[in-house]
């Protein structure tokens, strides 16, 4: 039986399109996830993890997406080119998500990350640890890095972030956005 740690789920493009509500909620709390993802990613960064700052930025992160899971049961978020994606719906950049975006772009891009599905549940311990890992410098190849952080998760026993490659297609015309 395959790792379920690297199983990549069908593309979401598969199945049926949220509502306008809906997209636009994915929109507005996508947004709020992409800039809590890259604050903690900063705050991982600049203050040891016992910090203030770090532990509100990763309860924010924890809680924000839980409430995405608990509205649309299900939270993937997906880096298809350039565009970034929160499940089926593409979030849009401007001036005011510019960085935050252009910075996760490239670590996942470095870090052969395409996919991160989040499942109920996934605790504050294991947001910490994706995101200390990939914000850590690493020589070689996208594939190999994301292998090692994959291996590492495992290792310690978290199951509730789900990685993936990237998928071939640069963009995805047909999703909303």
């Amino acid at each position: 039986m395959a790792d379920p740690l690297t199983l990549v789920a069908p593309p979401r493009s598969s199945r049926r399109a949220p509502s306008d509500s809906a997209a636009a909620y994915l929109r507005r709390r996508g947004r709020d996830f992409i800039i809590s993802f890259y604050g903690t990613l900063r705050a991982i960064k600049l203050y040891p993890l016992e910090h203030s700052a770090v532990q509100r930025s990763l309860a924010e992160l924890a809680g924000i997406a839980a409430e995405i899971l608990a509205r649309e049961r299900d939270l993937e978020f997906r880096v298809s080119g350039e565009f970034i994606f929160i499940n089926s719906t593409r979030l849009r950049l401007d001036l005011t998500n510019y960085a935050s975006f252009g910075y996760l772009l490239r670590i996942c891009r470095e870090s052969g990350i395409g996919v991160i599905r989040v499942h109920e549940g996934a605790p504050k311990r294991a947001w910490l640890m994706l995101l200390s890992l990939l914000d850590s410098t690493s020589a070689g190849d996208p594939d190999g890095r994301r292998e090692m952080i994959v291996a590492q998760l495992a290792g310690a026993n978290i199951a509730s972030l789900e990685l993936g490659a990237p998928q071939k297609d640069a963009a995805d015309p047909g999703q909303p956005e």
